[in-house]
């Protein structure tokens, strides 16, 4: 094998196996190459924000790879036969003192009694801020507010996270499913914080928010079909939080009233006019 080899750069999860990959492919031991880190990369958090690290690997001059030591052959003998030797008798068993082994304590780790609105309002901004420096995003900023209530007065409005700042918009993904992912985390994250459950939803730079108002310009078009044609309309399936921006929409329209049929992912909502 040539001992000159060209500089590589090499990408790897992190630097160490980047450095390893680039010596497999020079066949050369670490000592032989000048290794530059370009880029230490960084890890992410749930695959979100991920990035590969990059080395460029240069081999040192008149370095030849190591060799491989070579195993010498044993030389071949005959084996010479032995006397009958009498097997040593075993000694004397000894009782050996019992140490009686005691399994270690469980520790549970239990959520706390949260009930305070500024309670809540911490636990779910630490737990946002904690994966927003995981995945490297430092200059995030988060506001965190009460939704509107709905027509339901048993409902609970949920806690929405408005995160915004440079280099966000890898949370969203396309069409949001980076930013559902997101959401789904963080709401695992305070139920395992707090006891009892905590409705949080997540907007990044106000896509949400955005898809919200198409959504309530939606349903007062559909409630002005619905009355002008004296039949129900009804709209396309939609998730939770969008089902509810048109519920609270059309709550004051009393020419209208909404309601959610149908089960699961076909779940969706009709506006009935009023006789």
């Amino acid at each position: 094998m040539s001992q000159q080899k060209s500089v590589i750069e090499v990408a790897g999860k992190d630097v160490d196996a980047a450095i390893a990959a680039g010596l497999a492919r020079l066949e050369l031991p670490r000592d032989a190459v000048e290794v530059e880190v370009l880029d230490e990369g960084r890890q992410g958090m749930f695959g979100l924000g991920a990035r590969a690290a990059r080395v460029r690997l240069k081999p040192k001059s008149g370095r030849a790879p190591r060799p491989k030591p070579e195993r010498e052959p044993e030389p071949a003998h005959e084996a010479e036969p032995q006397p009958p030797t009498a097997s040593p008798a075993p000694p004397p068993a000894v009782a050996e003192p019992v140490v009686e082994q005691q399994a270690p304590p469980d520790v549970e780790t239990e959520a706390e009694e949260v009930t305070g609105e500024e309670e809540k309002i911490a636990v779910v901004r630490d737990v946002s801020e904690g994966l927003l420096d995981a995945m490297g995003l430092d200059d995030a900023r988060i506001e965190i507010d009460r939704a509107e209530p709905g027509p339901n007065e048993e409902e609970v409005p949920p806690l929405v996270v408005d995160v915004s700042g440079p280099g966000t918009d890898i949370l969203i993904g396309e069409d949001g499913e980076a930013l559902k992912a997101f959401q789904y985390i963080v709401r695992l994250l305070v139920g395992r914080k707090v006891k009892g459950w905590v409705h949080v939803v997540v907007d990044v730079q106000d896509y949400k928010a955005q898809r919200a108002d198409r959504l309530r310009s939606l349903a007062h078009r559909m409630a002005d079909q619905a009355v002008d044609t004296d039949r129900t309309v009804i709209l396309q399936p939609m998730p939770p939080h969008e089902r509810r921006v048109v519920h609270v929409a059309l709550y004051g329209d009393s020419r209208v009233t909404t309601e959610s049929i149908y089960e699961g992912d076909r779940r969706r909502v009709t506006i009935v006019p009023k006789e």
